[in-house]
């Protein structure tokens, strides 16, 4: 005979179970919260530079600044001014609508392809961003978006 829905939720729960993982601690949620006076400062190049600075010292620290070093500078800035507009605005749709546009911005740059061509294709090479420097990206047309 055929099962009954409650067969069918069963083997979705017992699949879902299976296939679950346990989080673990929320080692990022922890560091973000310490990375508040980094963020505060005014533009992209010294939060960059106040989290390499702390990370000769703390390994949370290290862990972010490895992790952000060579990446694309417009994404880094994009990022800052994003986070800092999402901290302006209670409207979650206005937020998600923001960051849909923002991705979309990003994702039409040259470095989005450029980014993909060395991690993806050629495996490890250095990309060349452009701008190469935070200072030199373009704040307010990411603001514009």
């Amino acid at each position: 005979g055929r099962g009954g829905a409650g067969d069918i939720e069963t083997a979705l729960v017992g699949l879902m179970q299976s296939a679950a993982i346990e989080p673990g601690e929320p080692v990022f949620c922890a560091l973000a919260d310490r990375l508040a006076e980094e963020m505060a400062v005014p533009d992209t190049d010294a939060i960059v530079a106040g989290i390499a600075e702390r990370a000769a010292d703390d390994s949370g620290f290290k862990a972010v600044s490895d992790a952000i070093a060579g990446r694309c500078p417009t994404t880094l800035v994009a990022n800052v001014e994003n986070y800092r507009s999402a901290l302006r605005n209670a409207d979650i749709a206005a937020i998600l609508a923001a960051d849909t546009r923002l991705a979309w911005y990003l994702a039409w740059r040259p470095d989005f392809a450029e980014g993909v061509r060395a991690v993806l294709i050629d495996r490890g090479s250095v990309p060349a961003w452009s701008p190469a420097r935070i200072a030199d990206v373009d704040v307010a047309a990411i603001r514009a978006v």
